[in-house]
């Protein structure tokens, strides 16, 4: 943390860390999952969080589109 403040207070690029959050908030539903088989379902976990990125890929060609058709209008 300390290096990504200073990074940015130097105006220098900072690696992000939105990468390590969502491997390790992964890795804790899948720990959860393997935990507690009787109440969560593991294939249903791991299909829940690749649900995300289609979803995401989804909304940006929407945005695509709606972007593409007032430029259109101008």
């Amino acid at each position: 943390m300390e290096r990504f403040d200073r990074a940015i207070d130097e105006g220098k690029k900072a690696g992000s860390l939105g990468t390590f959050s969502r491997m390790a908030s992964a890795g804790i539903a899948v720990l959860v999952a393997l935990e507690f088989p009787e109440f969560i379902h593991l294939i249903s976990t791991v299909f829940g969080l690749m649900m995300v990125y289609f979803v995401i890929m989804i909304d940006y060609f929407f945005q695509q589109i709606i972007l593409h058709k007032k430029r259109e209008e101008r």
